[in-house]
């Protein structure tokens, strides 16, 4: 899933991306660590788990889903 901002104010310096999927939620920044929350089907982000190696294949497999749209 992705979206596309067709008119937009904000500039960013640094290229960033999201890969969201009804239990998941990647955020890749070039300036920050990423973020990997697990959403349950809601809208709350309650606990970065992007570094613990339990959800390592979960983070894998979105990090891909983002770059078949937009190679960094």
């Amino acid at each position: 899933m992705h979206t596309l901002v067709e008119e937009t104010t904000f500039k960013s310096k640094n290229r960033y991306s999201m890969a969201l999927t009804q239990e998941w939620k990647l955020l890749l920044s070039e300036s920050r660590p990423p973020e990997l929350y697990h959403m349950n089907g809601g809208w709350v982000e309650r606990q970065n788990v992007a570094e613990r190696p339990e959800y390592g294949s979960v983070r894998r497999d979105l990090e891909q889903r983002p770059q078949a749209f937009w190679r960094w």
